[in-house]
């Protein structure tokens, strides 16, 4: 009995370095760049739909930006406000409208001397 004759190892080598199986390797590797390709695009494309719909930031991503910007002050009664101003939908939608740190806090001193001066005398200040 002759084992010396081809063996599946090196039947396998051989049908991949032929032409024809070149090809294939080269489809494969073609289709699997495509396939991730299109899953980038999608994971891209749900990620901006959820950018979208998601709406305005939270209570909570509001003060820690702020907090992280060293913008709120020791001053407790500005802080209170600030938790109960950005309460509000719309509020933190035009918070975050505000793109620099400096235009945030403008906009909320702004809002806080508003209602100072509505709310003037209301708390036995």
């Amino acid at each position: 009995m002759d084992i010396s004759g081809l063996h599946s190892g090196e039947k396998r080598k051989k049908s991949q370095t032929s032409a024809k199986g070149k090809k294939k390797l080269d489809s494969r590797s073609a289709l699997s760049e495509s396939v991730e390709k299109l899953a980038n695009v999608g994971n891209e494309l749900i990620a901006q739909h959820l950018k979208a719909t998601s709406g305005p930031p939270s209570i909570d991503e509001c003060m820690e930006e702020l907090e992280s910007f060293g913008l709120l002050e020791d001053d407790e009664k500005f802080h209170l406000f600030a938790l109960s101003f950005l309460d509000q939908k719309r509020h933190r939608a035009a918070y975050a409208a505000a793109r620099t740190p400096q235009m945030k806090m403008k906009y909320l001193k702004f809002n806080f001397k508003t209602w100072c001066e509505k709310n003037a005398g209301a708390f036995g200040d």
